[in-house]
């Protein structure tokens, strides 16, 4: 859907789509009080690794003041990440916007016949 009607034979568009497949893809798993941020890598199209971004605990009850500074630090971790990740995914949008138009065949859907009676 990004590259419609964009012209994807060119080197620069090559490139961008490959920029696009090294973009991870962002997981978040809840369980109970548990957050688990991750990240799932694919190489040509097929599960390529996992990794952890970050994992912490939602403080349920506020015992003290380290347990509420552990969970915002670990929510900025998370923020910061999904913020660079999509950061770069509107810097190779904006790229793909400058490619060029596919250019459709003129002849394709009309055709002209010339005749003379000389």
């Amino acid at each position: 859907e990004l590259f419609k009607e964009k012209n994807v034979e060119t080197n620069e568009a090559k490139c961008l789509m490959n920029e696009l497949l090294q973009i991870p893809f962002i997981g978040i798993q809840v369980i109970s009080n548990q957050i688990l941020v991750f990240g799932i890598d694919f190489f040509n199209n097929s599960f390529f690794r996992s990794f952890k971004i970050c994992k912490y605990t939602i403080p349920l009850r506020i015992s003290n003041r380290k347990v509420v500074e552990d969970f915002l630090k670990n929510s900025l971790k998370v923020k910061y990440y999904l913020e660079e990740v999509f950061n770069k995914l509107v810097e190779i949008r904006n790229r793909i916007d400058y490619l060029s138009n596919r250019i459709e065949n003129e002849r394709s859907g009309s055709s002209m016949s010339l005749s003379t009676t000389y």
